[in-house]
């Protein structure tokens, strides 16, 4: 890294909502930053499109420095599944930049997709969302950053809160981090300690504050596992206008959506909360892209199950249903015999392709994990790969697919070339019976693809019969 992008630049935040009976109708945004750019060269750019999900509609951009008006073009291009807009400036910039302009939450309807929650969106009492549908991004370098937010006009008892905190905050970190982060702003309610903070509006149909305690309880055990001291994290509800709802993981931090009609219970918020929860550790290069997406998601379903039964916060019943659920899921998907390069392509066209990674990863990681604990006697398993990695990739953004190999002959002495590469190619795997950590046995039954009704064949999971000394 040159000198020149290890000084630290000034930039602004400051967030300013618009209320409207009773919730955020508009978001004005000023940046100012310590950005320069010669005339031709692109100030910023946004992500007008982030995996099919738009930016919000922005109105009234204006663009100025130190002598005035700066006068732009805007440039359009494409890095699958993300499409960019740049701004580039028509003359020389001169001293600090500012960047000024409002956005406007997104509508939806029950009948569009619900996520990625990437979305600016408001609802009774607020609006909620991240920063990648309504937010700059600015030239690489490490920023001290000044959030704030101007709540001139809203309720009393109104507040703002982004991933790293309620308030006016203070933070160096790069532009991206503000991009990839959550926000909140109006009536919110939370259950907070120290830097741990659950966020909702109004009155959720399900019983939040135990669902709250559940998170808090998970995400200690996580980061102590993963080794991560860092005790900041948050995670933002959002009422949802559709039947099927989800969640969405950012830095230190997630999105999670309900819905009224058929309302959670906190059991069955559980896993997709721990999934989330997850992401926040395991990470890997993903180029080219869908090339280490088996990883991601499938270390986030792996210890999502695992974890809160290794940590009794789940029933060993649970842990078999999560595991059921899976195997139905993944064995009876009529596309699970793509390869990974070709599912990517289709992610944002054909759901059933998105959720391959899920199950893939899942069951070849359970499968990893079973070799190693036979080949090492029981002395090291799946974790003792795991956890190196995430390490590595924390402290300098560095994992890929090779590097995974090497670690399991590292850790195990075995050579999981052809298996990896098999489960590249989309051969589907039989499923090891000591996986997950050997409670469970598992039976071959036939069934129907999902959509298809052609034949198929999965698994049926039961507890595995254990001796009285081992009860």
């Amino acid at each position: 890294m040159s000198e020149e992008n290890k000084q630290h630049l000034k930039l602004t935040v400051v967030l300013k909502p618009e209320w409207n009976t009773d919730r955020v109708d508009r978001m004005n945004v000023t940046v100012r930053a310590d950005i320069r750019a010669a005339a031709g060269e692109e100030l910023f750019y946004i992500q007008s499109e982030t995996v099919t999900i738009p930016f919000c509609k922005m109105e009234d951009l204006q663009i100025s420095d130190a002598q005035g008006e700066i006068t732009f073009d805007t440039v359009q291009r494409e890095q699958y599944p993300v499409k960019l807009t740049g701004y580039t400036a028509k003359r020389q910039t001169q001293g600090e930049v500012q960047i000024a302009y409002a956005v406007y939450p997104r509508e939806v309807t029950k009948d569009q997709r619900y996520g990625p929650y990437f979305d600016f969106r408001s609802e009774e009492g607020g609006a909620n969302g991240a920063g990648v549908t309504f937010l700059p991004m600015l030239p690489e370098g490490q920023y001290d950053i000044t959030l704030d937010w101007d709540l001139t006009g809203m309720p009393e008892g109104s507040g703002g809160v982004w991933s790293f905190g309620e308030g006016k905050q203070l933070r160096t970190d790069s532009s991206s981090t503000l991009v990839y982060s959550y926000y909140a702003v109006g009536l919110l309610h939370s259950c907070t300690d120290n830097e741990f903070g659950f966020y909702w509006f109004g009155r959720p149909s399900f019983p939040i504050a135990e669902a709250a305690g559940r998170v808090k309880k998970m995400f200690a055990a996580m980061a102590e596992f993963f080794g991560d001291k860092d005790t900041a994290y948050r995670v933002f509800a959002r009422k949802d206008p559709f039947e099927q709802s989800g969640g969405t993981a950012l830095t230190r931090s997630f999105m999670f959506g309900y819905n009224d009609t058929l309302p959670p219970t906190v059991e069955s918020l559980q896993n997709l909360l721990a999934h989330e929860m997850v992401h926040n550790w395991p990470h890997m290069n993903d180029e080219p892209y869908g090339s280490t997406t088996w990883y991601t998601e499938g270390t986030a379903e792996y210890y999502s199950v695992m974890l809160p039964y290794r940590n009794r916060i789940v029933s060993l019943e649970d842990t078999l249903r999560q595991i059921q659920k899976r195997t139905d899921q993944y064995y009876t998907n009529p596309t699970n015999r793509l390869s990974n390069t070709e599912s990517a392509k289709q992610y944002w066209t054909d759901r059933r392709t998105q959720r391959l990674a899920y199950g893939r990863g899942f069951f070849f990681l359970a499968n990893v994990d079973a070799k190693l604990r036979r080949a090492t006697g029981g002395d090291k398993s799946l974790d003792d790969v795991i956890k190196p990695l995430t390490g590595r990739y924390m402290a300098d953004g560095s994992g890929n697919n090779e590097d995974f190999i090497s670690m399991v002959r590292e850790v195990g002495g075995i050579d999981i070339r052809k298996e990896f590469e098999a489960m590249e190619q989309g051969c589907l795997p039989v499923p090891d019976p000591d996986s997950f950590d050997g409670l469970f046995d598992r039976d071959e039954i036939e069934t129907a693809y999902a959509d298809t009704g052609e034949s198929a064949v999965s698994y049926r999971w039961r507890m595995r019969e254990r001796k009285k000394d081992e009860a």
